[in-house]
């Protein structure tokens, strides 16, 4: 099966596959697609239904409709960005269209290519069937063809060069779009509470006299907020994937390196989105989820070093085009600079600072500064000996790093229950950089947004890994329940931080892979292998689990 899973890229070479693995993605968002029954997974249509309903501006909260509540001095400033909103939508849904009526003018050549065919016909991942014989074109190597179909092959790269600008300019137009109605709803949001203004009064209800008009604006911008970092970041993660040197393709798989970091991302806002982001007060920023998601393997992956991944990230997701630039500004005497740091910006420095810290985490070559190694002294996850290991210092210098007896932490019951270490150590890894660089009390929703991503990526992994000999599918699977799963029911503050659905759905993954492996290998399994299955199916029945929240 293996041997299966790899022709094609031996076949048609990486590019061919990648790009197929692109225009999959492409195809299943707004505005491509406007039906989440078209999506490869619920997490991804979850997302799209998200897009369906806050890219479009219901009615009570157009323009003509707020106009008579909107003070006079406001009333062309907010009619004007208004204006550009219904402008940049027009001209993102005329690019969408224009896109698709190109897709359906395949120009057909008389030399087929049986691998080609092959791969579209029987995919690595699902695709959308009225975009098949497009996406033939779009994979099709020109650049090895030969002479016999000259001209049917210059048609082909003429159609493919349009087909590359008709879809830049669509990301450029939805960004546009992002950004400008984020700065409608915010410019209807601004107000000088001390002197008593609002350019949307105050205490004005719905018409089911439940929640105000300035609540539901500003719900709205929360999810286009997310909406807009998610699609940023996977553009990020994908540019930076494409241009790695080792292949941008999935091990085991003929997939993107992007589209397994985007799928993570999907599963983790499925996951937890729907139970904070309506709350009045965020237990998690979903943003974050949002950004980090997708740029979470860049450092371990890439050329690229960890100020190179943020300073990708914020000029992705920061700079506007200049046309924005005449619509932002302030009815209270803010500068249009402090605009865009307040409002518009979804990284900001302070934000950077933290994807930065998650990214490192996340990452298993992460360098720790002498004060963060002392930190993890302090935390001492997992005694004295294998801490010291984890580290990579001697005896002597551990020794010299005096911490005082009431702050030391005692030996988690994550270790103290289970002292083998499986799978090369990565989740002890992982989970010494996270109590070295996010131990304080101010970063302790970092460890949650990167324990809730390690989750979803374990998940993921586990789940895609199929291919892979069955003892090393058991250590991951081992390494899983005795670290990560262990330390998410024990020894993490699920209390204050919790883990929403990513720890009940890797718990159900894990079970799931445990119990393959016993059918198909039986005699794989070992004693310790047998208890571990009795504490997932303990886990299963007492994890708790987030309901989907009752809207009506």
């Amino acid at each position: 099966m293996e041997t299966k899973k790899n022709t094609y890229r031996e076949t048609l070479g990486e590019k061919p596959v990648l790009k197929l693995g692109y225009a999959s993605m492409l195809h299943e968002r707004w505005p491509i697609n406007e039906d989440p029954e078209k999506c490869s997974s619920r997490e991804s249509a979850y997302f799209l239904q998200l897009e369906l309903e806050n890219c479009s501006i219901p009615e009570h909260l157009q323009y003509e409709n707020l106009e008579h509540l909107i003070p006079e001095k406001h009333l062309n400033r907010i009619k004007s960005i208004w204006e550009s909103v219904l402008l940049s939508r027009k001209s993102l849904l005329e690019t969408a269209d224009v896109l698709k009526s190109h897709w359906s003018t395949v120009p057909v050549s008389s030399r087929g290519h049986k691998e080609v065919t092959q791969i579209v016909r029987n995919p690595p991942l699902s695709l959308q069937d009225e975009y098949r014989r497009t996406l033939r074109a779009v994979i099709y190597p020109t650049q090895d063809s030969d002479e016999k179909d000259k001209p049917g092959i210059d048609r082909l790269k003429a159609w493919q060069k349009v087909e590359r600008h008709l879809r830049r300019g669509l990301f450029t137009d939805h960004k546009t779009f992002l950004v400008i109605l984020r700065l409608y709803f915010e410019m209807l949001l601004e107000s000088s509470p001390e002197n008593n203004e609002y350019v949307i009064p105050k205490e004005t209800y719905l018409g089911n006299g439940e929640q105000t008009v300035r609540r539901e604006i500003a719900l709205r911008n929360r999810y286009l907020r997310l909406i807009d970092s998610t699609h940023q970041s996977i553009s990020a993660a994908k540019a930076a994937h494409h241009q790695q040197k080792k292949s941008s393709l999935r091990k085991f798989e003929d997939k993107p390196a992007a589209a397994h970091s985007t799928e993570i991302t999907f599963n983790a806002i499925y996951d937890t989105v729907p139970y904070i982001i309506e709350r009045t007060r965020l237990q998690l920023n979903p943003v974050m989820l949002g950004i980090v998601g997708p740029l979470h393997d860049l450092v371990e992956d890439t050329e690229l070093d960890m100020d190179d991944v943020k300073e990708f990230m914020s000029r992705l997701t920061d700079i506007y085009d200049s046309s924005i630039d005449p619509y932002i500004e302030s009815g209270f005497g803010t500068t249009r600079t402090e605009v865009k740091r307040q409002v518009l910006d979804l990284c900001g420095r302070s934000r950077t600072d933290k994807v930065g810290h998650c990214l490192r985490i996340l990452s298993n070559n992460t360098d720790l500064s002498d004060r963060e190694k002392r930190m993890v002294k302090t935390q001492n996850p997992a005694g004295t000996e294998k801490t010291r290991e984890i580290l990579k210092i001697s005896q002597k210098e551990y020794s010299s790093w005096h911490i005082p007896k009431e702050k030391k932490q005692p030996e988690s019951k994550t270790f103290k229950t289970f002292p083998r270490e499986h799978n090369r150590q990565k989740i002890t890894g992982f989970l010494t950089r996270m109590l070295a660089i996010a131990s304080s009390t101010r970063k302790k929703k970092l460890q949650q947004v990167c324990l809730i991503l390690k989750m979803e990526d374990r998940a993921h992994n586990i789940r895609t890994q199929e291919e892979m000999p069955v003892e090393r599918r058991l250590d991951i699977a081992r390494e899983t329940v005795t670290r990560l799963l262990a330390w998410g029911m024990w020894d993490h503050d699920n209390k204050n931080y919790p883990l929403f659905n990513a720890l009940p759905r890797l718990i159900d993954i894990t079970l799931a892979e445990y119990l393959l492996i016993k059918k198909k290998f039986p005699t794989e399994i070992t004693d310790h292998d047998t208890e571990l299955i009795k504490l997932l199916q303990k886990w299963q029945a007492e994890v708790k689990r987030y309901p989907i929240p009752d809207k009506n």
